[in-house]
């Protein structure tokens, strides 16, 4: 009886101490498990331009190298081409903008470890554009070090802390007034969790990689052709998309009738223009070559009369071809075959007398032709222009005739944009176009022309002598 009565009493006994270590241990917080797996982090590659995105890579949460007594390394190598005029950042472990980040870092003639403001170590390195050069930084529970191609440039104590869990290389937030986002090539960045020795960093810094085998990052995100932006249509738009008016279009007026003589007009000492007298036709209608058209003798009588300075759609505007594009719907009575072909503008003018005499220099210059162009005078070829803000200038000494009663002839071949695209036109079911569509491909010429949001397409694309014409002796 005894004896049962002392088993009872162990077995309660028992009972309650496993019963107060569970509640006890429940009460308790929960440990946090410090991680040392993956043996380190990195290499990381990667280029960078200035006022790009920079990269970020993650660390384990509960990594110990993120506590603020745990040994650690940084190491990298870095180049840039330009000089450092402001503190820059490389790389580093946390948010630059909490309070005890570890990042390399740059300024004027001098290397750092930058751990918050006023809580920074620096010493001077010669650190120069266009070559490779290692940086680190190591802290061996007590002291910080840093190191520049395989030299200590600084040692001391800064004030500690925990950081976030996050490399962040070439950051784009730079705190400070003045800093500077890094530009250039960070290539090799490794994150240890122990100090490496003045001698394991000498090792490293003799024996730099190949790098350009290196493999690199991209950084800095580039804005890549937009097409699906500025492509354009592929297909012209939907007839039940297109605007509508119960309105005719206007009648085409003629008006603005350029003088029938051409005359070179003084401009300044030595200098005339040559914008009246230049007539205009379409390629097509003409079966003749440049050499031919440069010609005296060469019939242009039916040519359209040209504005000059102005485009091929100005000219069929200002001769009652086409209507006045600004005014309602008439743009839609203009049409798209107009950027499809080549255009001749031709002039037959005599010198000013002013330029006769020997030992003149001569120089024939186009301000400005959309898109492309040959020029022709007296039958001979002088050369080409591409690009609507191109100027040409032609050295036409020995070409142009200069004597009394002899006259010149200029002709001009002239191509629209290579791709004018499909415009849209803006109506309440249709919304606005595209902006400049795959014009915008082309370079340098007018990209709002095939349309801009609620701009309508300009049918010639702006083709044509859109900049004046001069003789300079």
């Amino acid at each position: 009886m005894k004896r049962m009565k002392s088993l009872s009493r162990m077995w309660i006994q028992g009972f309650l101490a496993i019963f107060v270590l569970c509640v006890t241990a429940r009460s308790l917080p929960a440990q946090t498990v410090i991680t040392n797996d993956p043996p380190q982090y990195g290499p990381y590659n990667g280029v960078f331009l200035r006022g790009g995105d920079g990269l970020k890579k993650s660390i384990l949460e509960h990594d110990s190298v993120l506590r603020a007594e745990s040994a650690w390394s940084l190491y990298c190598w870095i180049r840039f081409d330009e000089p450092r005029k402001a503190p820059t950042l490389i790389a580093g472990i946390g948010d630059p903008t909490e309070e005890f980040p570890r990042y390399l870092a740059l300024d004027e003639g001098k290397l750092s470890l930058w751990m918050g403001e006023e809580n920074t170590l620096s010493g001077a390195a010669a650190i120069t554009p266009g070559k490779w050069h290692l940086l680190a930084a190591t802290f061996d529970g007590g002291t910080f070090r840093l190191y520049s191609d395989g030299e200590q440039v600084a040692n001391g104590t800064l004030v500690l802390g925990s950081v976030s869990p996050v490399i962040e290389i070439a950051p784009p937030v730079v705190p400070g007034t003045n800093g500077q986002h890094f530009g250039g090539k960070i290539a090799s960045l490794v994150l240890l969790r122990q100090a490496l020795g003045a001698d394991a960093i000498k090792h490293l810094s003799q024996k730099p990689e190949d790098f350009s085998l290196v493999e690199f990052e991209d950084g800095s995100k580039s804005w890549p052709v937009q097409t699906k932006g500025q492509a354009g249509y592929r297909a012209p738009q939907d007839p039940s998309e297109m605007p509508r008016s119960k309105a005719p279009f206007s009648a085409p007026v003629v008006h603005n009738e350029p003088p029938q003589k051409p005359a070179m007009r003084a401009s300044g000492p030595n200098t005339w223009t040559l914008n009246d007298g230049w007539r205009l036709i379409a390629a097509p209608s003409v079966k003749a070559d440049g050499a031919a058209i440069a010609q005296l003798g060469f019939d242009a009588t039916s040519w359209y009369p040209a504005t000059v300075p102005g485009t091929v759609l100005t000219t069929l505007i200002n001769r009652g071809v086409y209507p006045d594009p600004e005014y309602g719907l008439n743009n839609l009575a203009i049409p798209e075959t107009l950027n499809k072909q080549d255009y001749w503008y031709r002039i037959e003018i005599k010198s000013p007398e002013a330029i006769h005499g020997d030992g003149e220099h001569l120089t024939l210059t186009f301000a400005g032709i959309n898109y492309k162009a040959v020029i022709w005078l007296n039958g001979r070829r002088l050369g080409s222009i591409k690009g609507a803000f191109i100027r040409g200038v032609f050295d036409v000494t020995g070409i142009w005739k200069m004597a009394s009663g002899e006259e010149n002839v200029i002709a001009v071949e002239v191509s629209p944009p290579p791709h004018p695209g499909i415009p849209q036109e803006q109506s309440i079911k249709g919304g606005p176009g595209e902006n400049g569509g795959i014009m915008c491909l082309d370079g340098p010429t007018f990209v709002a022309s095939e349309g801009w949001d609620w701009i309508p397409g300009i049918r010639d694309r702006e083709t044509g002598i859109w900049q004046g014409v001069e003789l300079r002796a």
